[in-house]
């Protein structure tokens, strides 16, 4: 079953690239914030607040 949008056989590729490069890019930018974050947690605990607000806002 096809509606034009999504179908199974192609699954992400159906969708357009730069959207999912987006994506992409959001989960490594997410991934590497929340890293740096429990890195500075345990090095600087005063650090964490402006890590967690680089990561969230910046």
């Amino acid at each position: 079953m096809s509606n034009g949008f999504y179908r199974e056989d192609q699954g992400l590729r159906s969708l357009p690239e730069s959207y999912v490069l987006v994506l992409l890019i959001q989960q490594i930018w997410f991934n590497r914030g929340t890293l740096v974050t429990a890195a500075d947690a345990r090095m600087n605990p005063t650090r964490m607040k402006t890590t967690v607000d680089l990561a969230v806002n910046g």
